[in-house]
């Protein structure tokens, strides 16, 4: 009997028996819930770019609140079918990641962010989002760029 013969006669694996299956199985379980979660991430970034506003210029604690929030976001998105979320929280992330007071040019920048993120959410906007969503991306960046 050859290796090709013998893994056919093999008895296919349930989901009990085969790890694989059973974690893409809870993984399309979870992904019901994801944008519940992500609207409410998504409501504590916004509550937290209101609190950093409100306290300018030492603000450093509601940065430190959004990095927090940007990071879940930017593990989970991807994981979802949701990689634009994961690029867009990665460069904010990138972007806050010393999370110290943050002036208002900054927190104009962090909002693009928060916005884009937003709007992915609203049009769920899966994979990378094609061309249209590389371009948002690379705006995001020039955004970062001219701000630094």
């Amino acid at each position: 009997m050859t290796i090709e013969n013998s893994a056919q006669a093999m008895p296919a694996l349930s989901e009990q028996d085969d790890p694989v299956a059973a974690a893409e199985a809870a993984i399309a379980a979870l992904s019901e819930n994801y944008l519940v979660w992500v609207k409410d991430d998504l409501q504590a970034a916004r509550a937290a770019l209101v609190n950093a506003r409100g306290t300018l210029p030492d603000n450093s604690e509601a940065i430190e609140e959004l990095f927090g929030v940007c990071h879940n976001i930017k593990g989970q998105g991807g994981s979802f079918g949701f990689q634009m979320m994961t690029d867009i929280a990665e460069s904010l992330c990138d972007y806050i990641r010393d999370r110290a007071a943050t002036p208002e040019v900054k927190l104009q920048v962090i909002e693009a962010h928060i916005t884009a993120l937003e709007l992915v959410i609203e049009r769920e906007i899966k994979g990378d989002g094609g061309e249209a969503g590389q371009g948002l991306i690379t705006k995001l960046k020039g955004y970062v760029e001219n701000a630094a």
